[in-house]
């Protein structure tokens, strides 16, 4: 589709307004109509440029989600457990589950400690192909999950916010 772009001078653009005025019987037009021009191409320029930044934020805001991941919850280990292993852990609104790789890992005596030293045990305990599934009742605050095997090791994992 081709577009033709008119051109005109001000002198001949602004009696052809007068005469439109003039013509439809009413007062003739008392503002310059460079002025006139002048507005017109103000509110297109605007009304581009609000459109790009308007573009532009809905960009940063379709990407921010890979700027600023959040992960509330880290697990750290203590070093001494070397036959211990977390292998997953997940994080549920009210339950912490942890898949436990050990040999000889003491799933009776595994127990959490909160920051105000109430002791919490595992509500579930099951066996996941050669590993344990741990889950321990969770509200919302710190734990530290203490986790023997029966060689006398224990480790120590921390539940705790970022």
């Amino acid at each position: 589709m081709n577009r033709h772009k008119y051109t005109m001078d001000i002198t001949t653009a602004n009696n052809i307004l007068q005469n439109v005025f003039i013509a439809g019987e009413q007062q003739p037009n008392t503002t310059p109509f460079d002025k006139i021009v002048l507005r017109s191409k103000a509110q297109t320029t605007m009304v581009t440029a609000c459109m790009w930044i308007g573009i532009i934020m809905l960009f940063l805001t379709l990407l921010s989600p890979l700027a600023f991941t959040s992960q509330d919850f880290k697990i750290t280990e203590s070093p001494s457990a070397g036959k211990i292993q977390i292998v997953s852990h997940q994080l549920y609104t009210s339950e912490f589950v942890m898949l436990i790789d050990g040999e000889t890992l003491d799933y009776r005596n595994i127990y959490a400690v909160k920051p105000d030293g109430t002791v919490v045990f595992p509500s579930r305990i099951q066996f996941v192909n050669e590993n344990t599934e741990v889950t321990i009742p969770y509200d919302g605050t710190e734990l530290n999950v203490y986790i023997p095997d029966l060689d006398g090791n224990m480790m120590q994992a921390i539940l705790s916010e970022r």
